[in-house]
């Protein structure tokens, strides 16, 4: 029964760890240019529905940005990080 668990525990991190690599990959993708969701899955490489849910929770933390009529493009909190990435090398 342990091993049972253990093996769960191991494909629960790889799908943890396979979802964030996605997420950043949607940060990548848009790094360039706005883009609607349909653009950005095929960009990825994702479908659709899993796109919708991750640029979702990318955009409930600011990560991205959303309007109607550009699509998604990165949010606030990129450029948070980036001015606390160059505050912390100028020190």
């Amino acid at each position: 029964m342990d091993e049972h668990k253990g093996t769960e525990t191991r494909k629960a991190r790889a799908t943890s760890v396979q979802s964030v690599t996605r997420a950043l990959d949607i940060i990548d993708a848009i790094a360039d240019r706005p883009m609607m969701l349909p653009e950005l899955a095929a960009r990825v490489g994702i479908s659709r529905p899993q796109c919708y849910r991750l640029a979702a929770a990318l955009t409930e933390r600011g990560l991205l940005s959303t309007s109607g009529r550009s699509g998604y493009s990165l949010g606030p909190r990129i450029g948070e990080l980036a001015a606390i990435m160059e505050r912390s090398a100028t020190k």
